[in-house]
């Protein structure tokens, strides 16, 4: 790749995309790591593999500036909830060798957590908007990632400072359920939950 076509990449990616280190870093800084990802890119791409890479809008940070934007600080599995401290699992008959859930309305559309840790909401809010789409035919519903950053602190989670999704599960037992994204929109960032809690409060295990 020549520098000027390297530079209209460039370009086309800042017009595409609003990256969270424009302004942050220096352009020289941007332009070297983008020219890293581009690299690790290209070297995928000529590959054999079961899914392609590409363009995004941190396309332009290191993986440690992604760590600290997203504020992606490791937290030890608290083994305190009932999830968590089963000796085994039971098989539930023969298993098949591949499975692809996108085939069978099992997977719900890509979010966006913005400049928030809360990557443990999404992953739960994604396994109960799955498990609504495989019980009811597809039929989609969006929840709120927002409650559980707010309300579900009384289960050892940290809002936008991190939390686990075995947790989260079990703040949604003892509550009762959880609401719609519609009810409560997401925010990306702490704010004062507006859920009554009283309902599980002499439940928490």
């Amino acid at each position: 790749m020549t520098h000027d076509e390297f530079e209209v990449m460039f370009h086309a990616f800042e017009r595409d995309f609003e990256s969270p280190n424009k302004g942050v870093k220096s352009l020289d800084h941007r332009k070297i790591v983008f020219a890293e990802s581009i690299d690790r890119i290209i070297e995928h791409n000529s590959k054999q593999g079961s899914f392609k890479k590409g363009i995004n809008s941190f396309s332009d940070m290191t993986d440690a500036e992604f760590s600290a934007h997203f504020n992606l600080e490791q937290i030890q599995e608290d083994q305190h909830c009932s999830a968590t401290q089963r000796q085994s699992i039971e098989a539930l008959g023969e298993t098949p060798s591949a499975w692809n859930w996108r085939e069978h309305a099992g997977v719900s559309p890509v979010k966006n957590q913005g400049h928030c840790g809360s990557c443990w909401t999404f992953s739960t809010v994604g396994a109960l908007e799955a498990h609504t789409m495989i019980k009811y035919d597809g039929e989609t519903e969006f929840y709120a990632e927002q409650q559980l950053v707010d309300c579900a602190g009384d289960f050892d989670n940290h809002g936008c400072n991190g939390g686990l999704p075995s947790h989260a599960f079990e703040y949604v037992k003892y509550a009762g359920g959880i609401s719609t994204e519609a009810a409560y929109p997401y925010s990306a960032k702490d704010e004062t939950c507006t859920v009554k809690t009283d309902t599980y409060a002499l439940s928490v295990p």
